[in-house]
């Protein structure tokens, strides 16, 4: 009958996750004490029957809770005793859980980069949340730098100050400049006008990507691993920005743009806008390096250093400014 009862209740939730995606996890949290003993604390969601129904590994076999152990409110146990043969250690390690017949759940520690969280300090432990900070989509595994009776989740003072500041290689605010999270196309936000992204955080594992809105190559990507109460401050270099071009395209011209590298590299470029002192042609790769600089006397022809095949960009300067920038393709 409990048998019944349990997939009749895991039945429930499907329902609901399809109409309200949801996951429950059976452990909320994890730490080890100050003899290094791992303790979980199961979900508030679970009770002694359902406890009973969830299995554990390290990688091997999954050992399920033993009979003679009862879960109560608020639901811990010490698995280094309960589950010897687990192995768990502080250092790192690999934890699975699973309901009987369902897939498992996974949790990572240790150091590289694809773990979940660093290894857990004395006082510190791991719990899985929701996410909703805009940065951290589902759910996540996050650092707490106390451990309550029942743990609840981090504390105002485990919050991370993320700092992102990108600029232009002279050192100019770059403004606009989207910052991407992990490894998908949403942007988390973009940088103000002095070139700033700050955000709060989850002691979490985060991957922070930018590209440069010149080249559209991915100039920064990094996996970061902050510990509870810190600050990230992260600066980043790009060649350009999307919202730093005021002269129309049919204003700054260059032709021809498709090139072949044994019939040279001359150029005829036609500016409306009169040069200043410090304007420059600046040529970058696609990689974002800048390969040449030179002064721009105006519109004329001008001819630029052998290229390889390839794509570049040329960007006109002033004065530090952006003021446009045209796409070169070499040909073999």
């Amino acid at each position: 009958m409990k048998r019944y009862i349990v997939l009749f209740l895991l039945l429930g939730l499907a329902v609901m996750a399809f109409a309200n995606p949801i996951m429950i996890y059976p452990i909320q949290a994890m730490w080890f004490t100050t003899n290094d003993e791992a303790i979980f604390q199961f979900s508030q969601h679970m009770d002694n029957a359902w406890a009973h129904e969830v299995s554990f590994s390290s990688g091997g076999d999954f050992y399920p809770l033993p009979d003679n152990i009862s879960i109560d409110y608020p639901h811990y146990i010490n698995a280094s005793q309960v589950f010897p043969q687990l192995g768990l250690e502080r250092e790192s390690g690999t934890l699975y859980f699973r309901f009987e017949e369902y897939e498992a759940y996974q949790f990572t520690w240790g150091q590289g980069n694809e773990v979940d969280l660093r290894p857990l300090l004395p006082g510190q432990a791991a719990m899985i949340i929701e996410g909703g900070n805009g940065l951290h989509q589902g759910y996540t595994w996050v650092k707490c730098s106390t451990i309550p009776s029942p743990i609840e989740g981090p504390q105002d003072q485990d919050a991370v100050q993320l700092n992102i500041h990108v600029q232009l290689e002279n050192g100019v605010p770059a403004t606009g400049v989207p910052i991407y999270y992990d490894l998908n196309n949403w942007s988390a936000g973009s940088t103000d006008e002095a070139g700033n992204f700050q955000r709060l955080c989850y002691p979490a594992r985060c991957r922070f990507r930018v590209k440069d809105p010149l080249t559209e190559q991915w100039i920064y990507d990094t996996v970061n691993y902050p510990e509870p109460g810190d600050t990230l401050n992260i600066v980043v270099t790009v060649s350009g920005t999307a919202n730093q071009d005021p002269i129309a395209p049919a204003a700054f011209r260059i032709y021809p743009n498709v090139l072949r590298s044994t019939e040279g590299t001359e150029l005829r470029i036609e500016c409306e806008k009169t040069p200043g002192a410090e304007s420059f042609l600046e040529l970058y790769d696609l990689r974002g390096r800048r390969l040449e600089s030179r002064v721009f006397n105006g519109s004329g022809t001008y001819q630029l250093s052998d290229l390889g095949m390839g794509i570049y960009f040329l960007k006109l300067t002033d004065n530090g400014r952006v003021l446009g920038s045209r796409k070169i393709l070499v040909l073999e």
